[in-house]
């Protein structure tokens, strides 16, 4: 690690032998579609909108794509991005980027563009890396012209200022956040990949009741007896009860706001989904008064608009009014977890249908659940509940990378930690 002096520029303190250029300075090339919409097609080559580009990801992702035809491709457009350009989106959200993945095998809709670093004056991946900086989003918020919408215009990249490092600390700091980013993504898909094959396990055993029976055979393929139910046909011997018959669930009580704070005093504390991830919360607000606590795997339920959401508390935390914590008698969480993501199949509803602004404790003491066999239970938990721990695994990794992402990069960007 090396020390020097500060020098003070427009976009703060930075080593005094560091360069602050603009950005125009440092691309080569500019892509854009002329602003406006290319004739799109059924299928055909992707075309990349606003909404594929987010705060985190490198590449786009491919959310509501609209496609062109390949003559479109070919005459339509004035050039296409290339692997290793920086898209930005100028309208919307101004200011978000992401890299140009190789091969490039999209094209770029209007409101945003793509640019192309100078090699010879940056690497690419530092250039990446310091748009996604603060400092980066400050300047261009301050560029934004529009009050409606706002709108980061071509004719002012000039006026967004780039810091320069020597070529060395480039690479190491552009190579850090890339390769940070890259082993964030691969878990992100790694925990997706275990998630969808918790949930296949789920409906092959518990909704199409092909679980293995006592000779290893798929149960009602191979002719397992069906019974009739309160949700219709189920395998012999097992029940449907009401979910408050084989769970403990806690309803959440929000303690006075004088009780909250930012500086992990006391318990993490979540009063709805706000700070809900993929699977477990996002610590943001804690509290000292201990009103309602759930457990660590304990089941976090929505109980007000969006209702059904699920997480799961990954320690020990206060639960304000708008969750619910859910523990089974049984210890099978795993089958318990599957089994409300089971039902609450889409958003604010139930798998019926049936839509809620809230649910209350009696509406989900009454929630008719399936109870299969105890055996075929344990056999499922044992089998998910392996899943389950390596989904919580990969997000503590990416939880730590997080925490290097957002507390040394910035600090290399500014050259207040520097290498050799």
């Amino acid at each position: 690690m090396v020390e020097g002096k500060f020098k003070e520029t427009n976009i703060g303190c930075i080593p005094e032998n560091w360069e602050t250029v603009p950005l125009t300075d440092i691309v080569t090339h500019y892509v854009d579609n002329r602003g406006k919409t290319a004739p799109t097609t059924e299928s055909g080559i992707p075309l990349i909108a606003t909404n594929c580009i987010k705060e985190q990801g490198l590449y786009p992702t491919y959310e509501r794509l609209r496609f062109v035809s390949k003559e479109t491709h070919e005459t339509w457009f004035r050039d296409h991005p290339k692997p290793d350009d920086i898209i930005i989106v100028n309208k919307g959200t101004p200011g978000l980027v992401c890299l140009v993945p190789n091969p490039a095998d999209f094209c770029i809709a209007q409101d945003m563009i793509a640019i192309r670093a100078d090699k010879s004056k940056v690497y690419y991946k530092y250039l990446f890396a310091y748009m996604r900086t603060e400092n980066f989003k400050y300047q261009v918020q301050n560029l934004n012209v529009g009050t409606t919408i706002p709108h980061l215009k071509k004719t002012v990249f000039s006026n967004l200022i780039i810091p320069l490092p020597s070529v060395e600390e480039q690479i190491f700091i552009g190579n850090l956040y890339y390769e940070i980013s890259k082993k964030f993504e691969l878990n992100q898909k790694i925990n997706q990949t275990l998630e969808a094959l918790g949930q296949a396990i789920f409906i092959q055993w518990f909704i199409d009741f092909e679980f293995p029976d006592e000779k290893g055979q798929s149960y009602k393929s191979s002719g397992g007896e069906m019974i009739d139910s309160k949700l219709g046909e189920i395998p012999n011997g097992w029940e449907v009860k009401k979910l408050g018959e084989i769970c403990d669930i806690k309803m959440g009580q929000s303690p006075k706001s004088e009780f909250y704070n930012e500086n992990g005093e006391g318990l993490p504390f979540y009063q709805g989904v706000t700070n809900f991830g993929e699977r477990f919360p996002k610590d943001k607000m804690y509290c000292t008064v201990k009103n309602k606590v759930a457990e660590k795997g304990d089941i976090l339920f929505s109980v007000r608009a969006p209702v059904g959401r699920i997480n799961i508390a990954n320690t020990k935390m206060i639960i304000g009014r708008g969750i619910c914590a859910i523990k089974h008698k049984n210890s099978l969480q795993s089958f318990l977890l599957y089994q409300l993501k089971n039902i609450f199949t889409k958003e604010d509803s139930i798998g019926s249908g049936t839509v809620f602004n809230a649910i209350t404790r009696k509406d989900l003491d009454e929630l008719l659940v399936l109870v299969p066999n105890i055996n075929i239970n344990k056999k499922f938990d044992s089998l998910t509940g392996s899943i389950d721990k390596e989904i919580e695994n990969l997000t503590l990794q990416n939880n730590n990378l997080s925490q290097i992402r957002d507390s040394i990069l910035p600090k290399l960007m500014s050259g207040k930690i520097r290498v050799n």
